[in-house]
């Protein structure tokens, strides 16, 4: 969504002192190959080592959900929306509010396409990541003129509940640093 804000604000002759984004991809379908295989490994990976403690039949069990998901991921990657979202479901069965708006942003990420931005994006980058890339240059650098990456602790979640204060530092001096370029 920001991207796309500053997109609009820079057709309309507006600068853009600080764009910056937190952890943020674009659609896996517009990630290089490379980029999206390799976060399918990790993921497995991560995923063996838990059924691999799991009893027999757990295990059993757990394959099959696991092989479901990873169809279900190469589907996403050819465009597709998530099962739940093509069966109208919330992701977990209910149907309260964040349920919906989580509905709607998938539907919405789903039908987007990303355009290049002529521009600096200051990338704020969870260290523990499996969901995504290791490294955001390689889904950003067709997208946007220039990356300027800062680590943040913890998971992606935790960038923002745990890591506030690094998180707010960070933005701070970038915005600073964005209005002494602006001005």
């Amino acid at each position: 969504v920001v991207l796309e804000i500053a997109q609009l604000l820079k057709q309309r002759g507006e600068k853009i002192a600080l764009l910056a984004l937190l952890d943020s991809y674009p659609d896996a379908r517009y990630w290089p190959l490379r980029s999206w295989i390799s976060v399918i490994i990790r993921r497995f990976f991560e995923q063996a080592h838990s059924v691999v403690k799991l009893p027999p039949r757990q295990a059993i069990s757990r394959v099959t959900q696991l092989s479901g998901g990873l169809i279900e991921h190469v589907r996403r990657r050819k465009g597709a929306l998530p099962q739940w979202v093509r069966e109208g479901q919330s992701e977990q069965g209910g149907a309260d509010k964040v349920h919906r708006l989580r509905h709607a942003c998938m539907i919405a990420m789903g039908r987007y396409t990303p355009r290049y931005y002529d521009g600096k994006v200051v990338f704020l980058k969870s260290e523990l990541s499996t969901r995504f890339p290791s490294s955001p240059v390689a889904i950003w650098r067709d997208l946007v003129r220039s990356l300027e990456i800062h680590r943040v602790p913890g998971d992606h979640l935790a960038i923002i509940a745990a890591h506030v204060d690094i998180v707010g530092a960070h933005l701070s001096s970038s915005i600073d640093h964005g209005l002494r370029e602006s001005s």
